[in-house]
């Protein structure tokens, strides 16, 4: 018969069970190791004898007992653990149950009787050996304040570099003009670009796998709140800059929103000064910053007047530091009398208005089309051939996968109110004429559509008239001399006295082209294009309407009969006339800014004499009185001299490039 398991250790076992334990106890620092004479102590420094017990005494020993633990020996012994918590409740019970515990090692020992059996009999207590290891802890460091400091601190630096990721990633997108999300705030690019991210960054992927309900920074209501911080500080930083100008303009303009409510964009363009150590100017800029969108319910003058003061005087900006306003040309903006410039100049007198020279060019360009009948109806009948066109997919495939023809370029819709669109449509049903109209004959002969071979033969007819032929050679002529300044008044390095020269030499060149040469010119030029492209070269003769004559007149009414004159006085002066008209009203107070500041270019400065010097230095100075010394003569002609001086060094090596 087998023998029973017990289910208790034998007396052999409980035998070998004490002497490990009595081991690990000998092993442990004894208190008498804590304690010097009485004559020694004051003369060691109170931390550098306890590091000296922790390096010698404490840490080896309390390392070597921890390796030797009873729960090698037996599963049922626990071996002691290094945290404070160690020293609890339990501990302490079963201390007061062992005979060697006693208070007085709390409250104080008396050390007349027996002390040495005492100390003794301490050392092989629980409550002596959780007070060495609490004691090597709070060495080390480990101590429960600071344990929960670390683990503060820990969290402090994950949120940050958490809140320094989603920073980067707002940025990221509003800096490429994205939305952070759809209607659905789980979706959207915010959330899917900070997903991607989480593949390859820590953090991020430790915040996503976060239980769902807690703390994530994700929610919209955050990124609307960091998104409103970032604009406030752009906002502040803008304005900080605005207030060390020496001088400002304002840029203004109101739209609709989808809500139906006028938002008014303001715009500082400023001078930004950087200084040196020494505060001496080493770099002058530039600035144009957008400061942001204002309802406003009163879009009268006296209504953005009230906008634009409520605006300044909120961000401590100076008004009478404004030197120029830059609005459209509406009335109610750039009225002379009750415009919203006038008012302005009432607390910033200097503040000049200047419309954009772009801006006012293009309005120029779509007087002259609309205002001339058959010129706008030229422009209709471009946006007629491209609708043709790109409403059909057959269509558009047959004028483009044409084997025997070249596509040069592809057709352009004509935007009503972008004069450079004109251009390229014109320019494509130019380039691709003769393919066009093949393509209109095919289409003509196979659909079996009666409206689109009704549309084709209107076409057809349209692009058969000399009249068209006529008005694509003059208005490609146009865009040849108009286009280029146009492009140049956008271009960011323009400045006042460059738009003024390039408006003046436009205006020049109209006006040479308002003669019978000129017309006489476009008109062979036509001509030799229908000839080209198999078009007749005569005018259409369209019926004129007869005035009736009354018997009291003296004189008949007299209409232009001929086709050809009819189009030289009627579209091609009148087309020339109002391009002159328009030029020159609208870009007088641009010319006459300029005409101020024109002595500071080194071109008219070195050109002019000394009485010329003289007397456009008294007409700025007069002016702008607060702003320029007196003696800005004398330092416009030093500048002369150090001008002259400068080029004569450039001659030399002019010379020896020429024998290159």
């Amino acid at each position: 018969m087998s023998e029973r398991k017990r289910d208790y250790p034998s007396g052999a076992e409980k035998r070998k069970i004490k002497q490990k334990r009595d081991e690990v106890i000998k092993k442990v620092p004894k208190i008498s190791s804590f304690f010097q004479r009485q004559d020694t102590v004051s003369d060691l420094d109170w931390k550098d004898s306890s590091e000296a017990c922790s390096s010698s005494h404490i840490h080896p020993e309390i390392e070597e007992s921890q390796a030797h633990t009873l729960s090698d020996v037996h599963p049922e012994i626990e071996e002691p653990q290094v945290n404070d918590s160690d020293i609890s409740a339990d501990n302490a019970d079963s201390d007061r149950q062992n005979k060697s515990y006693s208070s007085a090692w709390v409250n104080g020992v008396s050390v007349r009787s027996n002390f040495t059996q005492t100390i003794l009999d301490h050392e092989k207590s629980q409550q002596h050996i959780s007070a060495s290891l609490s004691y090597n802890n709070w060495l080390q460091g480990n101590t429960i304040d600071t344990l929960l400091k670390s683990e503060i601190d820990s969290k402090i630096t994950f949120w940050r570099d958490v809140l320094h990721r989603i920073i980067n990633v707002i940025i990221t997108l509003v800096s490429c003009n994205l939305p952070l999300r759809g209607h659905d705030s789980d979706s959207g690019n915010f959330m899917a670009i900070s997903r991607l991210l989480s593949n390859y960054d820590a953090t991020l992927k430790e915040l996503f796998l976060k239980p769902k309900g807690e703390i994530n920074y994700l929610s919209p209501t955050i990124q609307n709140e960091i998104i409103s911080l970032l604009g406030t500080n752009v906002r502040n930083s803008i304005i900080s800059e605005i207030k060390k100008a020496p001088f400002l303009t304002i840029i203004l303009d109101t739209t609709q929103d989808l809500s139906k409510i006028d938002q008014l964009s303001v715009v500082f363009r400023y001078i930004s000064v950087t200084e040196n150590d020494d505060n001496v100017p080493k770099e002058i800029k530039i600035c144009e910053s957008f400061l942001g969108f204002i309802a406003v319910t009163d879009c009268s003058a006296a209504g953005l007047k009230t906008v634009i003061l409520n605006l300044t005087k909120e961000y401590g900006i100076d008004l009478t530091k404004c030197r120029g306003q830059g609005y459209d040309g509406a009335n109610v903006m750039s009225g002379v009398y009750g415009g919203l410039q006038t008012l302005i100049k009432e607390h910033a007198p200097n503040a000049d208005y200047v419309h954009c020279a772009a801006h006012a060019l293009n309005l120029v360009l779509n007087d002259a089309a609309r205002h001339v009948r058959e010129v706008s109806t030229f422009f209709d009948n471009l946006e007629k051939i491209y609708t043709f066109f790109g409403n059909s997919i057959k269509r558009w495939a047959m004028l483009s996968d044409d084997s025997s023809e070249k596509y040069l370029i592809t057709l352009k819709k004509v935007c009503p109110t972008r004069w450079s669109s004109r251009n390229d449509a014109l320019l494509a049903v130019k380039k691709n004429f003769l393919l066009i109209m093949k393509t209109l004959y095919q289409l003509n002969l196979i659909s079996n559509k009666k409206d689109e071979r009704e549309e084709c033969k209107s076409i057809i007819n349209i692009l058969e008239s000399f009249d068209f032929l006529v008005l694509v050679t003059f208005i490609s002529s146009l865009f040849e001399i108009i286009n280029p300044v146009s492009k140049a008044l956008q271009h960011d390095n323009n400045d006042l006295q460059k738009s003024s020269i390039l408006l003046s030499n436009l205006l020049n060149r109209l006006c040479q082209l308002r003669n019978q040469n000129s017309f006489n010119s476009f008109l062979n030029e036509s001509k030799d294009l229908a000839k080209k492209w198999g078009v007749t070269t005569v005018f259409k003769n369209s019926r004129r309407k007869i005035t009736k004559r009354f018997f009291d007149e003296l004189s008949q009414d007299e209409r232009i009969s001929d086709p050809e004159s009819y189009f030289k006085v009627n579209v091609y002066y009148c087309c020339l006339d109002i391009l002159i008209s328009q030029t020159k009203e609208r870009f007088q107070s641009l010319c006459n800014l300029s005409s101020i500041f024109e002595i500071l270019q080194p071109e008219k400065l070195l050109s002019s004499s000394s009485e010329e010097i003289l007397n456009a230095s008294g007409k700025l100075s007069a002016k702008y009185s607060k702003d320029i010394s007196l003696n800005l003569c004398d330092q416009l002609k030093a500048l002369k001299t150090c001008l002259n001086s400068e080029i004569k060094k450039f001659i030399p090596l002019k010379n020896s490039l020429n024998y290159c």
